[in-house]
């Protein structure tokens, strides 16, 4: 499971501090960014942060409306079986499409609006209110997210740990 390790510091010379504990213990720099009044946003591009989230809405959307098809077919199907729709070959073939067109676009568009909707937030926090700075750390699995969180509370004013939905967690 992915958590993130977010510490908020008074400074910009605190954050950089933590930032320099981080990565000598052992944390990959690309997991690590800082935002705030006086800290530097995260070094990747717009672009890059949204690539693979936008891939992965393609294929999921494009998977469950493979799907959708697929549960259309049956259900025009079954409905012919069950003497519901038109006769004759080319009824049969109308509805058969009809259902697998309506299902295939449900499918797509519950997968596409569920993902979305999830409660991830992918926009980085460019100011605080009170010109504190963010050092936030992406972990991967508990034992990440504990050794991230115990460098960050030794200099950190706060530090909040969140799971992969953006609910805050205690230390996992």
């Amino acid at each position: 499971m992915e958590y993130r390790v977010v510490g908020s510091f008074r400074d910009a010379a605190r954050a950089q501090e933590c930032m320099a504990a981080l990565r000598g213990g052992g944390i990959d720099p690309a997991r690590i960014s800082v935002a705030g009044e006086t800290g530097q946003p995260a070094p990747r591009t717009a672009r890059d942060r949204e690539a693979p989230f936008l891939g992965r809405l393609v294929v999921i959307v494009v998977l469950w409306s493979m799907a959708g098809t697929g549960i259309g077919v049956a259900m025009g199907l079954a409905f012919n079986a069950a003497g519901i729709g038109p006769g004759g070959a080319a009824g049969i073939g109308i509805q058969i499409a009809s259902w697998a067109i309506f299902a295939h676009l449900i499918a797509g568009m519950w997968a596409g609006y569920a993902l979305l909707t999830r409660g991830e937030s992918r926009e980085p926090v460019r100011r605080t209110a009170d010109g504190r700075v963010l050092v936030s750390v992406r972990c991967d699995g508990e034992a990440a997210s504990r050794a991230a969180s115990d460098i960050v509370r030794r200099s950190a004013s706060a530090v909040g740990v969140y799971d992969a939905s953006g609910r805050a967690v205690s230390d996992p």
